[in-house]
C-alpha cells in the first residue's frame, strides 16, 4: 500500500488470509446483496428521484447501497474504516476513519450518503465540515440516523432510563478493535440539526421512514408532548430544536430520520 488511503482491491492479501477464522464468523448476506430493508428502500425512493451524477457511499459498510446506486447511474465512491467487511466489487474504495480528513479535493462529489454513521462519530463537527468541503456547492448530503426523538424511546427513557439495551451491553460493537470504530452517540435531534446548520449545511427537508402516526394507541403521549411545546418560551423553542424535535416525523414517525441537506452556495 503506498498511501493510508490508497484504493484496496478486492483480493484477499497475505493479511486477510492469515485472518480468514475471523473473516468466516462475520455474517454475510445470502443471496448477495439481498432485498432491501425498509429503511434502505426508502433511501432508494430518495435518491431515485436526484439527479444522477457522482456519489461518496461514507460509510459504505458491505456495499449493499453502493451496488443498488451504481445500478441506478450514479458514479460511486465508497469510504469505511473496515475495508474487511466491504463486498462489493469494481468500486473506487477508500479506507479511512470519518473523524478525520478525507482524502478527496474540494468540490468532488454532487451527492453524499451518511446511512446511520452520524451517531458512530465521535467528532460531527469535523466530520460534517469535511463532507459539506468534498460536497460541490448546491450538492445534496443524505444523513440518516436513529430516531430518539420518536414517543416510543421518550417512553422507554421515562420508564428504563436508557433508549438502547443494545448500546449498553455494547452488541453494536463493530468488527475492527477500534475506540473510534465501536463509538456510539445517542445523538438527539436537536445535536444533529445545529451542527449540520453550524457546518453551512441547509436542512430542506426532514422526515422519517415510518408513517406518522401509525401507532394509534401511543398518540395521547404525542398529543400531550406537543400541546406542553405550544407553552414553551421562543428561547426553549429555538434550543431545544422543538418545532423538528415536535413533529410528526420525528415525534410520532418511524425508527429512522432522514435528513436532506444542501450545501450553501459561498
Amino acid at each position: 500500500m503506498t498511501s493510508e488511503f490508497a484504493i484496496r482491491s478486492r483480493d484477499l492479501t497475505p493479511n486477510q488470509v492469515d485472518n480468514s477464522h475471523r473473516e468466516m464468523s462475520r455474517p454475510r448476506a445470502s443471496p448477495w446483496p439481498g432485498a432491501p430493508t425498509h429503511h434502505e428502500k426508502v433511501l432508494l425512493e430518495l435518491f431515485g428521484a436526484f439527479p444522477k451524477g457522482s456519489l461518496l457511499d461514507a460509510p459504505c459498510g458491505k456495499g449493499q447501497m453502493s451496488i443498488w446506486l451504481r445500478e441506478m447511474g450514479y458514479d460511486v465512491h465508497c469510504f469505511d474504516i473496515d475495508p474487511d467487511l466491504f463486498q462489493g466489487e469494481s468500486f473506487p474504495f477508500q479506507e479511512g476513519d470519518l473523524n478525520g480528513s478525507l482524502p478527496y479535493e474540494d468540490s468532488r462529489f454532487d451527492t453524499i450518503l451518511c446511512k446511520r454513521g452520524v451517531q458512530r462519530i465521535s467528532g460531527l463537527d469535523g466530520m460534517l465540515s469535511e463532507f459539506r468541503r468534498v460536497l460541490k456547492p448546491g450538492g445534496t448530503l443524505v444523513v440518516s440516523a436513529p430516531n430518539y426523538a420518536r414517543i416510543q424511546r421518550r417512553l422507554r427513557f421515562l420508564v428504563f432510563g436508557s433508549v438502547s439495551k443494545n448500546i449498553n451491553s455494547q452488541e453494536c460493537r463493530g468488527w475492527v478493535e477500534s475506540s473510534t470504530a465501536n463509538f456510539r452517540n445517542f445523538l438527539l435531534y436537536p445535536q444533529l440539526e445545529k451542527t449540520l446548520q453550524r457546518q453551512g449545511l441547509r436542512i430542506e427537508r426532514v422526515f422519517s421512514d415510518g408513517r406518522p402516526y401509525a401507532e394509534f394507541h401511543l398518540l395521547p403521549f404525542v398529543l400531550l408532548a406537543k400541546f406542553s411545546s405550544l407553552f414553551a418560551s421562543e428561547n426553549k423553542k429555538s434550543g431545544y430544536s422543538l418545532r423538528g424535535a415536535n413533529s410528526a416525523h420525528a415525534l410520532a414517525g418511524g425508527r429512522h430520520l432522514i435528513f436532506v441537506c444542501k450545501r450553501m452556495r459561498a
